[in-house]
């Protein structure tokens, strides 16, 4: 029972490691026809040497209006795209309509000037997901697990606060595992007779127990993800001392009286 209960676990989380995770959030969008929610306005972000500006973007759908780009080598304003669409397509920002302004380095007097380029598309910002928009910027995400590596990578590099995705992290992947720690405490104090304990008393006692430490860890994760508590020491080590307990009582399942 174990060994099934272990495995679907890890369907389950390998499933919210896929774009399976986002099937929910689809499915309401054609429904209700109503792509609103989705939309996240007036977002500034730093990535590598750029800073980002989008007006409107859609991580669900992939695309953006009135984005801007500025490009900084040393510190220095080095190129300035603006475009009224993006499209995020292999891996790419695909920019159409683009006005491509790039100022001369070094700046030196009498010599030419800014250069202003008409450019039907302009593909850049490599490996810049929309989902990890997403992932740092919405209360309540909906993303995947390998989304959200994405963007602890992204915050990692520009040395940004990672708590929120570290939290959500912990959560996603450790936290189904409290199904079968739980289940070896409740087979541990289970009676080997019926005629040891009122089986309805002791029913109960499972089920709260059971209630309480999801809720616990629900809110302790909730609490994590809103960046309240480190999750190494809200969602760690609660996960961690539950672990331990329960591999305690797992090795003296065969030797209890």
């Amino acid at each position: 029972m174990l060994a099934i209960n272990l495995f679907f676990i890890v369907v389950f989380i390998g499933l919210n490691a896929t774009p399976f995770v986002y099937m929910q959030e689809k499915a309401e969008s054609i429904i209700y026809k109503d792509n609103a929610a989705n939309i996240s306005e007036n977002l500034l972000v730093k990535y590598n040497d750029d800073y980002v500006y989008f007006e409107k973007i859609n991580p669900l759908l992939q695309n953006a209006q009135n984005i801007k780009i500025f490009t900084l080598q040393e510190g220095v304003l080095r190129t300035f795209a603006q475009a009224s669409s993006a499209v995020f397509e292999d891996r790419y920002w695909v920019l159409h309509g683009v006005t491509l302004s790039t100022l001369p380095f070094p700046l030196t007097l009498g010599q030419q000037g800014l250069h202003v380029q008409k450019l039907p598309i302009l593909k850049t910002l490599k490996g810049f997901r929309p989902k990890v928009l997403d992932t740092i910027y919405q209360n309540k995400p909906a993303v995947s697990i390998t989304d959200a590596i994405r963007s602890l990578h992204v915050l990692y590099k520009q040395k940004a606060d990672t708590k929120k995705i570290r939290g959500f992290l912990y959560v996603s992947i450790l936290l189904p595992f409290f199904v079968p720690l739980t289940a070896i405490l409740i087979a541990y104090y289970t009676p080997n007779l019926a005629r040891y304990e009122n089986l309805a008393l002791l029913s109960l006692k499972f089920i709260l127990l059971s209630l309480i430490l999801w809720g616990l860890f629900f809110a302790l994760g909730k609490f994590s993800i809103s960046g309240i508590f480190l999750p190494e020491v809200g969602i760690l080590m609660p996960f961690l001392t539950l672990l331990g307990i329960a591999l305690y009582h797992y090795n003296k399942l065969n030797t209890r009286l």
